[in-house]
């Protein structure tokens, strides 16, 4: 979740910093959780990508095109 968090994020031209300010949480767990060095609770993700304007829908179709990606480097 949290490399797809990050694409989002950065789709959106949105610094780390700046989604902090915006969401209350801070830039260092933004960090840990795209890194995936600790797991973010269902309210923290919604926080999150409302924040960022996305929905939990956004972030499903982003793991779906992930997935596509890998599939097509693997042909």
């Amino acid at each position: 979740i949290g490399i797809k968090l990050k694409r989002l994020r950065e789709r959106k031209s949105i610094k780390s910093i700046e989604l902090a300010e915006r969401s209350g949480i801070t830039a260092q767990t933004i960090s840990r959780i795209e890194k995936g060095h600790t797991d973010v609770g269902f309210s923290t993700l919604r926080k999150l990508l409302a924040c960022m304007g996305y929905s939990l829908k956004d972030l499903a179709t982003e793991e779906f095109e992930m997935e596509i990606e890998t599939e097509s480097e693997k042909t």
